[in-house]
């Protein structure tokens, strides 16, 4: 008699929590826009009425969604600031923080709740170490901004510090790539270490700097131990295209780490010939090392093991690629506990160049596979109701919903651009 009871009960718990909906930590997310966000989980905010474009967000420990923002203030380069805009949960504006550094390329979160933003100042690759608030750390460096003098690179016509990660102790590690890029190319990338006081650290390679000779900069990650990820592309023709995958591992001394991979490094390629560059790196829960980019044509995504070798249980011994109509590669990267990975793609348009009309968003399951609890079959598109739109970074808040950001051609106007923001289900 038992199992009949118990049968009901089931069901009738079963009703209930259809009734009622499982709260957003626990339901499977649909991809969809969430209307909880400005209305219908999209919003566009012009600053300056010019150029406006968001590079990098965190959702804080609060709730806040915090999106690190590159502004125009007029129609010239010279013109351009960096500030970090305050958004609430419901998408209402908290407030603009503005920045002693320019050209803003990325924003993270450290353990303490204060936020890095990297970008560069005239003199150099720039951090700036803030609150959530805005009140600089005057403990690391100048009133919170901490600046690598150019004259340590060779004083090369462009530098750009792309990726910052915080280590454990309170220090900064930046990673990025010199040269001008394009046709010109680039003739290395680096990996900076500065102490907590915003000092380069003496005791990391060189001084302070490690240089290699990889032509683009995919992300730079601390393991628990100390130990250095950094994510490169080997690629040598014009815009770093038809290189490969590359993952090193340095010592907490910047030293390469000779237990992984060989020699401390990794590299990884796609079957077929094209290009093969990382444009993201992000670490797991159980610290495996997952690198997204370009497969060819299409959005690749590769998974290795902490120790360097590829996971055979993701994709196709390790390496997932989602297929796609034109010629498309992954521009930003998150994962969230379910090992579920979240990228954001960049895909070619009508005339050829790399624009899209709307934010597109792919998510793996765990396995590789494209997960049927996303969108369409694992994509999504978002649409601004412009004629284009680029997402540029994403992040997972604490009920598993995805906040991506990037910009999109103003609604007034077709020559300028306004911050985009969309949060996802």
């Amino acid at each position: 008699m038992g199992t009949p009871v118990m049968a009901a009960v089931a069901a009738l718990l079963l009703v209930a929590a259809t009734a009622l909906g499982a709260p957003d930590s626990v339901r499977s997310p649909s991809g969809d826009l969430d209307p909880s966000f400005a209305g219908d989980g999209t919003l566009a905010h012009d600053f300056y009425g010019s150029h406006d474009f968001a590079r990098g967000v965190v959702v804080t420990r609060a709730g806040e969604i915090i999106a690190g923002v590159e502004a125009y203030r007029g129609a010239e380069v010279n013109e351009r600031t960096s500030v970090l805009v305050r958004y609430r949960d419901d998408g209402s504006l908290a407030g603009v923080i503005g920045l002693p550094l320019r050209d803003l390329s990325d924003l993270v979160e450290v353990r303490d709740g204060k936020l890095l933003a990297l970008g560069s100042a005239r003199n150099g690759v720039a951090v700036v170490r803030v609150a959530a608030d805005g009140t600089p750390d005057r403990g690391f460096g100048a009133e919170g901004l901490a600046v690598v003098p150019r004259r340590r690179f060779g004083r090369p016509e462009c530098l750009n510090g792309l990726h910052v990660a915080a280590t454990r102790d309170g220090g900064v590690l930046i990673a990025g790539i010199i040269g001008c890029g394009g046709e010109i190319g680039n003739s290395g990338t680096f990996v900076a270490r500065l102490r907590a006081d915003g000092s380069l650290d003496p005791s990391f390679a060189n001084r302070g700097l490690r240089f290699m000779d990889d032509c683009a900069s995919a992300g730079v990650a601390v393991r628990r131990d100390g130990k250095i990820l950094i994510a490169t592309g080997t690629g040598t023709e014009d815009y770093c295209y038809s290189g490969a995958m590359k993952v090193a591992r340095l010592t907490s001394g910047g030293r390469p780490d000779r237990s992984f991979g060989r020699h401390g490094r990794v590299h990884v390629r796609f079957p077929g010939a094209g290009d093969h560059t990382p444009y993201a790196m992000v670490i797991d829960g159980r610290r495996r090392i997952i690198m997204a980019g370009a497969a060819g044509r299409h959005v690749g995504a590769a998974r290795l093991t902490p120790a360097g070798r590829l996971d055979r249980s993701f994709g196709d011994d390790g390496l997932a690629i989602r297929r796609t109509r034109r010629r498309s590669y992954a521009t930003a990267a998150a994962v969230a506990a379910n090992g579920a990975i979240t990228v954001t793609v960049s895909r070619q348009g009508d005339t050829g160049f790399w624009s899209t009309s709307g934010f597109i968003a792919l998510r793996f399951a765990a396995d590789g596979s494209p997960d049927p609890a996303f969108g369409a079959r694992g994509l999504q598109e978002v649409s601004f109701g412009t004629e284009t739109a680029e997402a540029n970074d994403l992040a997972l808040d604490a009920h598993g919903r995805t906040v991506v950001v990037g910009h999109a051609f103003s609604q007034q106007s077709t020559t300028t651009y306004d911050v985009a923001i969309a949060r996802l289900r």
